[in-house]
């Protein structure tokens, strides 16, 4: 029987360690790339809550823009009809109670439609929430 060879035992533990510190450097380069690709996403993500809190708040802004001219065209027309009231011969109080009428009027037809609105929710939580169950 032949003693095995001193050189050939050490040249199979160096190529086993050799085989473990590749799959060492090459699971340590997988991690570093996950976490790179992480972190990039991350950062992705990010700019895009960042854009998007930047265009919520333009939008705001704009929402905010749109209700002071609605509410200016409502008081100009308010000021031409009882301007035009005035010069068909109405007193000042009779035309402004015929607008303040108006208002009531279309402000209860509003209240009266978000009712009408609301209840078509089908949702029954949301129907007991608003307390519209009948």
């Amino acid at each position: 029987m032949t003693q095995p060879n001193k050189d050939s035992e050490n040249q199979v533990e160096q190529t086993d360690d050799s085989h473990i510190k590749g799959l060492n450097g090459a699971f340590s380069e997988l991690g570093e790339n996950f976490l790179k690709q992480l972190a990039e996403l991350v950062k992705l993500l990010n700019l895009e809550i960042s854009y998007s809190g930047l265009m919520v708040a333009i939008v705001l802004a704009m929402a905010l823009v749109v209700g002071i001219t609605v509410f200016s065209i409502w008081a100009l027309l308010l000021a031409a009809t009882t301007s035009l009231l005035l010069t068909l011969g109405m007193s000042l109080a009779a035309a402004l109670l015929i607008l303040a009428v108006a208002n009531i009027l279309i402000l209860l037809l509003a209240l009266w439609f978000m009712r009408w609105s609301l209840a078509r929710i089908g949702l029954p939580r949301t129907q007991r929430a608003l307390g519209l169950e009948n």
